[in-house]
Formats: structure tokens, C-alpha cells, sequence
């Protein structure tokens, strides 16, 4: 598990959670479930409530620089969602492998 953990940069303890929702309830423990809460955003709403004399300027200035740090978000979260599934294939090959056996 720790060769794992450190050739995908995770905690030694994911792998050993994964682990043992695999022993206690097989494969589809392991599965997403259904309705799971979205990830909030870390967008900071605070400049929206702002009133100015060039709103218009500014309103573009504002809905440009959240986009931009919600696009960064994003970005993020598409990273860390792709090592998750890298993880959770080559954990699938693991259990085919400790199954057939």
C-alpha cells in the first residue's frame, strides 16, 4: 500500500480506508454514491455586493476575475478527480488480481 500511496502522491491512510470498504462491503463500496454533495467553491461572493459609480466597468472586471478563479477551481478539481481514477483503476487491477487468486 505505501508503494502505492507514494507512486500517486496519496496518503497511506486513503489506500487503507479503500481497503477496508473493499473487505467490508466488496466492490461496491467502493463505488460514488448517488447524490453525493457538490464540492463548494472557494469563490469569494463579497465584490459582487459591492455598489459602485462605474458599475458597469466594474461588473466586467469582477464577473472576469471570479470566471478566471473559477476556472482555476476548476482546473483543480479535473486534476485531482483524474489521480482519483488512476488510483481506482489500478486498485480494480489489485482486487482482480486478490480475487482470482
Amino acid at each position: 500500500m505505501i508503494k502505492i500511496s507514494l507512486e500517486n502522491n496519496l496518503n497511506p491512510s486513503l489506500i487503507s480506508f479503500w481497503a477496508k470498504k473493499y473487505l467490508e462491503s466488496g466492490i461496491s463500496g467502493l463505488e460514488l454514491n448517488k447524490g453525493r454533495p457538490i464540492m463548494k467553491s472557494k469563490i469569494n461572493n463579497n465584490k459582487s455586493t459591492k455598489v459602485s459609480n462605474n458599475s458597469d466597468s466594474q461588473d466586467q472586471s469582477n464577473s472576469s476575475l471570479s470566471v478566471y478563479e473559477e476556472l482555476k477551481l476548476l482546473r483543480e478539481e479535473n486534476k485531482l478527480l483524474k489521480k482519483e481514477n488512476e488510483v481506482l483503476k489500478k486498485w480494480k487491477a489489485l482486487v482482480e488480481i486478490f480475487d482470482s487468486n
